[in-house]
């Protein structure tokens, strides 16, 4: 590794390279006092104080350049540029990966395991809930880069760390909270460390601890509280810490006093004053400034004992005198010489300098005439406004910048006057200007310049509103800006000035994602990165900022902008991006990648680039991309909910590693290892870095270095030999031969043939000896051999390798296929060697095999090859029947998606028919290949096309291929939700459109029926393992994970709106373009119309006008039909008919009817289980009503009385869920009868059930109302607890807690058994812990945030559990939005970017809680939110009519406010 290469490997080296130059003084003194301090018992931290500029920043950093080993952490990057964020995770990040390279083997996986297990042990003996695991340990960011080392590039965007820490980008959120995170990134190393070596020490280098001191509002950040507040660091770790004198300093002090020594840099000290000599003497002891000194007839260095004297300590003090003498004597200013010699009215502190400074500055321009325009042209005029701007600038801004900014042409007078004057405090590098030193800004921005120097100060929020009016202009709105007028300065950091302008800055950060924006951030970056950054800074504002009635709306709009505009990166074959590297603009490759979500996708986008690297001087290096090739490997998620979990990391990692290999040998070792830990299985056996060595070998130019390399492949090396052998002199080939033979011993009998033969091939030119025998064993094997299927595919490459020194040999082994069968494994091997004969002149033989071949199988591509290998080919005869093959090939089907298996083998066909056609016409293969549907495969055809012609030398076809996919891809694909559980085996396509059967096998819709199985058996999992209060949410559970649509959505929101106004909620309803979704809303509508449920509820007008849209509804719903096989109606029988379409509608509307609409009943004949749970879910009902009545002291109509007796009373099926759903409701309205008439006599269900979650039910309300808890109810609940299913003993405690709050404590008790068991990492353990973290009487006992982060890790039991992470973050959101909103709304947000169905089914869990935080116009805001982000992103400009099954305009027309924003 090159010396370069190793110091950017630490982090902060450009900030200590800086902070050391040859101005530096070296601290010798304050060192050694620091490293008593350390000894000493109560240095386990050591605090160092002082006034700004007394050096403190350049002392850690002459600590880290003298001890590199000392870890070190800097929150600005210089003066100026700040560097960290400041919080607690990013701290703790840097210092765990910076200490796994000093001492990666502090990671050792098994050395931790021993260390967190006793914290593990500890923290349980004291009852407190344990956040560090073991599994914990394979996950942690630390311990990746301790296997793999990294080497780090830092790079700053917009005053934040990006790419320091590689592998954290998708850190399972649970382990970043903070006493996690330090147990994996410093508690447990050090703790391995005290055992390995007890005198050694972990010193961090903390800096400016005085910059986060202030910062107690965001809960990410708080640096200096954790300190003092985090747990105990184990003795052998030291901080040493810098500060200046801060209030906020006074918790931590008293947190750690008795660890804490205090040194303060004593400004009046001997040692200081002498090291601000030294400084004096290397600043201001010049030729220049001596010469200076003695003309005006001063004593020789009398400046410098001034400036140390005055400077009280302060080397900013100096530093900045220094400048400003210097500067004078240079520019012959003799007037500011003679002041500055003698400290003619200067200031003896910092504060003070920088007033004298300014002061000088306003002076110039007082008094200073008006401007031609009538304006100030003074101070206040000019000279304001350019401090004011270099104040709050974010970066070194250009004259052209700082006069567009200010208003003042800063190359004119007076401006220029201005800047001459601040010459001293200014720093100009690269035609750029800035403060040279941050507390400059801080100076002019603070109080003391507002008491002292008033015309001085700078009020902050005045520029940031100067600079935002700069950008914003005359125009009404931001979409309204001539976006391509816009510099780079203004696209990156125009948003920080509007949220720091004024209070209402958080709707025009919003309104500041336009499409102008995005065009212009498009054209002057290359790609979308850089948008979606913007808008991810914007919306992560909002969520952390806004109450979530104004966040969600704003979070809406933003989330369906970078939704949309992200589909273009994401879209992009990785082919395509190999392509744009190819053609030169890899630039722009990059650019796409950077804008790439972590995937394995992203990897493969890289290995692409990587394949066409030719980097010039002023692009990324080789080097770099081998970097960026890691990070993208590291940063593969394998965590989150079932949509986002990545499997292809482990196969990255290999395949990285392999790459890596011919360039850093070790390091792509550790990335293999690091790829094996990502297994979810056992390590294979075979699983060693073999392909990696051989990488390696290959690459090695020495001969005796790739000979070592292949020594270490533990597998199969024989051909790695040979191969080597090729390339070496005649002593070294002899050599290799003789390694080749000895490593045979373990080769199969059909491998050993080529091995001997190439062998034979080889030993002929050194010693015809040697050949003969090893021909003689390759004879002799051929016969011996067995396993026909492994050996026909040998002969033909053992019959090459000997053509030319046995041809004989090789006829007899070209031979032993005349009597091998003909298969899907030797058909290959067959046509091999007809071609072998044809060339070698016996176009009999080939004719031989030909016909054995053609008689297995005759395609069209079997007569094309046939062709070939007899030398037959035509190209006219071959292109026509090519041309044939296509016109055969179907069109693709109606609903892709219902035929999935058909539309994938249709495009797979046409590939093949594009490739094929590719070999004769290039411009007719891109023609068929933009017939394949699927856009992804017709993309990599297209991409394969392009390089072919550039394989030619034809640059211009391959960049209008490149051109018209990139246009392509442009346009978004619109806004969708799920279509439902049965998406993939269902359609209301016509059954003409069905795609033709070409064979018997094609009769059979194979993704069809693997999806029914699926789904019935994942749903009978579900309905055995839940407790239902409802038989028809038993049916319901055939929708298995959280997938929605903006139609269910919107009618959830006009339902719940329905008890407070029916009318607006029906306008609502009618907002609905997909008829089943407003069949069902109208059918609540309906229900609801009749009034509270009721023995004298009546069907009114309102409700025979929603019986009449009910009607208008059906009639325009789609007949769907499944597409599993021709005239299989049996699926209609079972639960999962729930997942048709229409038969769901018809479900839905029978279990709302309330026998009030008898055709809806009706529809479900013939549909036995859906009109069995209707049934159970009517006699619910009517239970239901019979306890309304009772408890309202109404007379119930008999039927009702009936049928809640004799849901008591009457037996049932003991397997049927919906039926013991329906007893266990029954009984529960019973005891609400009880517990609210008195002198009810309760009766008990007659009932005998089997079942332990629905006798528990019925356990559980047994007992009178203010009874203790049934014993067998705990019993049975405990049963499960031992036995499962666990998720049914959650839901049963939940149901408990709400019917029987009187029983408070003891259900509690037995919610916390319940975590217990569950806090095992299972989906099932999750999944029960989301339901108690829902209920409302029990939610406390359950961090919901912390159970987020859980479900994204869980594992899974088995494939029908993959649902559970996703349903659990769904119903999560409404508790999220009432406990931790901003995580909420950065939620939404993260999902709506993402998944679109996710998002929806976010917001179909909370409509109630989102009712309450917006009231009645949540829809038409939403909406509105909706249509804005869609027209952002729309090349027209607008947003469709229809979307997601919502009509947009009529949805925003129904609001009573002013729906035109989406905030």
């Amino acid at each position: 590794m090159s010396a370069d290469r190793a110091r950017r490997g630490r982090a902060f080296e450009d900030v200590v390279r800086a902070r050391t130059e040859e101005d530096f003084v070296e601290r010798d003194w304050l060192y050694d006092e620091i490293e008593r301090a350390l000894e000493s018992e109560r240095g386990q931290y050591v605090l160092v104080t002082g006034e700004p500029g007394a050096g403190k920043t350049s002392l850690l950093a002459g600590m880290a350049r003298a001890r590199p080993d000392r870890l070190r952490y800097f929150f600005r990057r210089d003066s100026r540029t700040a560097l960290t964020g400041g919080d607690i995770q990013s701290f703790l990040l840097s210092i765990g990966h910076q200490l796994a390279r000093v001492h990666p083997e502090l990671f050792e996986l098994e050395s931790l395991t021993v260390v967190v297990q006793q914290h593990i042990d500890s923290v349980e003996a004291e009852g407190r809930v344990v956040g560090i695991r073991i599994e914990d340990l394979r996950v942690s960011p630390f311990q990746r880069t301790a296997t793999l080392e990294v080497d780090q590039r830092l790079g700053v965007v917009a005053g934040t760390a990006t790419g320091v820490e590689i592998g954290t980008a998708q850190l399972e959120p649970r382990l970043l909270d903070p006493d996690n995170l330090a147990h994996l990134a410093l508690i447990g190393p050090a703790q391995v460390l005290a055992a390995q070596d007890p005198e050694a020490r972990i010193v961090i280098l903390l800096d400016a601890l005085d910059e986060i001191a202030d910062d107690t509002t965001e809960p990410r950040k708080g640096l200096l509280r954790w300190l003092a507040r985090s747990p105990e660091l184990p003795a052998n770790v030291k901080v040493v810490m810098t500060s200046r004198p801060h209030s906020g300093l006074r918790l931590f002090r008293s947190a750690r006093e008795e660890r804490l020594t205090e040194m303060v840099v004593d400004a009046g000290s001997p040692q200081v004053v002498n090291d601000l000599r030294i400084y004096a003497d290397r600043v201001l002891e010049t030729d220049a400034v001596i010469a200076m000194e003695r003309a005006r007839g001063h004593l020789p260095g009398s400046a410098k004992r001034y400036a140390v004297r005055s400077a009280a300590g302060n080397f900013l003090y100096l530093a900045t005198y220094a400048r400003a003498l210097n500067d004078a004597v240079a520019g012959q200013d003799d007037e500011m010489v003679d002041r500055l010699l003698v400290f003619s009215g200067i200031p003896g502190n910092l504060a003070g300098l920088y007033g004298f400074f300014v002061e000088l500055a306003r002076e110039e321009l007082t008094p200073w005439p008006t401007s031609r325009t009538g304006e100030p042209a003074g101070w206040e005029g000019v000279g304001l406004p350019v401090i004011g701007v270099l104040t709050v600038a974010r970066e070194a801004l250009t004259e052209d910048q700082l006069t567009a900014l200010s208003g003042t042409p800063v190359r004119e007078e007076p401006a220029r006057k201005v800047l001459e004057s601040l010459r001293w405090l200014l720093d100009r590098r690269d035609d750029r200007i800035a403060f040279f030193h941050t507390s400059i800004s801080e100076f002019l921005a603070g109080e003391e310049a507002r008491k002292k120097h008033p015309e001085c100060w700078v009020d902050e929020t005045e520029w940031h509103e100067q600079i935002v009016r700069h950008y914003r202009g005359a125009a009404v709105s931001w979409a309204e800006v001539d976006w391509s007028q816009v510099d780079r300065y203004g696209l990156v950091h125009l948003v920080t000035h509007l949220l720091r302008a004024r209070p209402r800055s958080l709707d025009e950060a919003v309104d500041l994602v336009c499409p102008g924006l995005r065009r212009a951030v498009r054209t002057e970056f290359g790609a979308q990165g850089r948008f979606l950054e913007l808008v991810d800074s914007i919306a992560h504002h909002v969520a952390d900022s806004a109450p979530v009635g104004s966040g969600l709306p704003a979070l809406m709009y933003l989330g369906v902008v970078r939704h949309q505009a992200a589909q273009p990166g994401n879209a992009l074959p990785t082919r395509v991006i190999g392509l744009l590297a190819r053609t030169g603009r890899r630039q722009e490759a990059l650019e796409y990648v950077a804008g790439m979500t972590p995937s394995s996708q992203r990897f493969t986008a890289v290995t692409e680039i990587l394949a066409y690297a030719r980097p010039r001087p002023d692009e990324t290096s080789y080097e770099e991309l081998l970097d960026l090739l890691v990070e993208s490997v590291l940063t593969i998620p394998r965590h989150g909910t079932d949509y986002y979990r990545d499997a292809g990391a482990q196969s990255a990692a290999e395949s990285a590693a392999q790459l890596l290999a011919p360039h850093d040998l070790e390091r792509a070792l550790r990335l293999w290892r690091h790829g094996q830990e990502l297994s979810e299985r056992a390590p294979r056996p075979e699983a060693e870095p073999d392909a990696v060595y051989r990488a390696a070998a290959v690459a090695e130019q020495d001969v005796d270095r790739a000979r070592v390399l292949i020594g270490r492949i533990s597998g199969e090396r024989w051909t790695d030999y040979l191969d080597l052998a090729e390339r070496a002199d005649s002593g070294r080939s002899t050599e290799l031969l003789w390694a080749a033979e000895r490593s045979l011993d373990t080769v199969g009998p059909a491998v050993r043939v080529v091995a001997l033969s190439r062998l034979a091939s080889a030993w002929a030119t050194y010693d015809p000896d040697t050949s003969r025998r090893f021909l003689a064993e390759v004879l002799a094997q051929v016969f011996a051999a067995g396993e026909e299927e492994k050996l026909a595919p040998q002969l033909t490459k053992a019959a090459v390798a000997l053509r030319d020194v046995a041809p004989a040999a090789a006829r007899i082994l070209l031979a032993r296929l005349d009597t091998i069968v003909v298969n899907g494994y030797t058909e290959r091997a067959l046509l091999d060697a007809a071609g072998l004969w044809t060339r070698w002149g016996a176009p009999e033989r080939a004719r031989t095999l030909v016909d054995r071949y053609l008689a297995w199988t005759s395609s069209p591509w079997a007569q094309l090859s046939a062709r070939k290998a007899l030398g037959q080919s035509d190209r006219a005869e071959e292109r026509q029947l090519v041309e044939k093959v296509h016109a055969d090939i179907p069109e693709p089907p109606a609903d892709p998606t219902a035929y999935g298996w058909a539309a994938r083998q249709r495009d797979d066909d046409l590939a093949g028919v594009v490739r094929r056609m590719a070999e004769y016409d290039l411009a007719r293969a891109a023609q068929m290949a933009r017939d394949v549907a699927g856009p992804s495969d017709r993309y990599v055809l297209l991409a394969d096309i392009a390089h072919l012609h550039l394989d030619r030398g034809e640059a211009s076809p391959a960049a209008a291929l490149l051109e018209e996919v990139l246009q392509r891809v442009e346009r978004p694909a619109p806004l969708r939700g799920a279509g439902g559980a049965g998406t993939g085996f269902t359609t209301a396509s016509p059954e003409s459109s069905a795609p033709p059967a070409r064979n018997h096998l094609e009769q059979v819709n194979i993704g069809a029926v693997m999806g029914m199985f699926n789904l019935s058996h994942h749903w009978a999992a579900r309905a055995r393992g839940h407790f239902f209060r409802e038989p028809a949410d038993v049916v319901r559970a055939v929708e298995l994970g959280p997938s929605s649509n903006t139609a269910r959505v919107i009618r959830r929101f006009a339902v719940r709106l329905a008890h407070r106004d029916l009318s607006q909620a029906g306008t609502l309803m009618h907002s609905i373009a997909d008829p089943g979704e407003r069949a069902i809303g109208f059918a609540e509508l309906h229900r609801a119309a009749h009034g509270p449920d009721s023995s004298d509820s009546h069907h009114g007008p309102e409700a025979d006008t929603f019986s009449k849209e009910i009607d208008r509804s059906l009639g325009e719903l789609p007949r769907h039909r499944w597409t599993a096989g021709p005239g299989d109606d049996s699926d209609e029988h079972k639960a999962w008919a729930y997942a048709r379409p229409d038969l769901r509608v018809r479900f839905e509307l029978a279990v709302r009817a309330l026998g009030c609409r008898k055709a809806d009943m009706q529809g479900l004949q013939g549909l036995t289980f859906l009109a069995h749970a209707q049934r159970h879910s009517m006699l619910t009902w009517a239970s239901a009503v019979f306890a309304a009545d009772m408890i309202q002291r109404k007379q119930p109509h008999q039927i009702f009385t009936q049928t809640h007796l004799e849901n008591l009373t009457q037996g049932l099926d003991q397997g049927d869920e919906m039926s013991m759903s329906r007893v266990a409701a029954a009984a529960y309205h019973e005891y609400r009868i009880a517990r609210e008439v008195p002198g009810y006599t309760f009766q008990a269900p007659k009932v005998h059930i089997d079942d332990p979650i629905y006798a528990a039910a019925v356990d559980l309300v047994t007992p009178a109302p203010g009874a203790p808890l049934s014993p067998s109810f705990t019993r049975r609940l405990r049963g499960l607890l031992d036995t499962g299913p666990l998720p049914a003993a959650a839901e049963l405690v939940a149901f408990a807690a709400e019917a029987r709050p009187e029983n408070r404590h003891e259900l509690r008790e037995l919610a916390v058994e319940i975590i217990a068991r569950a806090r095992d990492g299972s989906a099932i353990g999750v999944d029960a812990l989301a339901v108690l973290a829902a209920s409302p009487a029990l939610g406390d006992l359950v961090d919901p945030v912390g159970l987020v982060n859980e479900a994204e890790r869980c594992t899974f039991g088995w494939p029908g559990e993959h649902w559970i992470p996703g349903d659990v973050v769904a119903r999560l959101f409404p508790v999220l939005l009432e406990r931790a909103p901003a995580v909420a709304l950065r939620r939404f947000y993260e999902v709506a970017s993402a998944n679109w169905s996710f998002a929806m089914s976010l917001l179909e869990h909370a409509a109630d809680a989102l009712i309450d935080a917006m009231d009645t116009d949540l829809a038409a805001t939403l909406g509105s939110a909706m249509a804005r982000g869609l027209a952002c992103t729309s090349p027209e400009g607008t947003a469709p009519d229809a979307v997601d099954g919502v009509r947009l305009a009529q949805l925003v027309a129904t609001g009573t406010a002013d729906n035109g924003r989406a905030s």
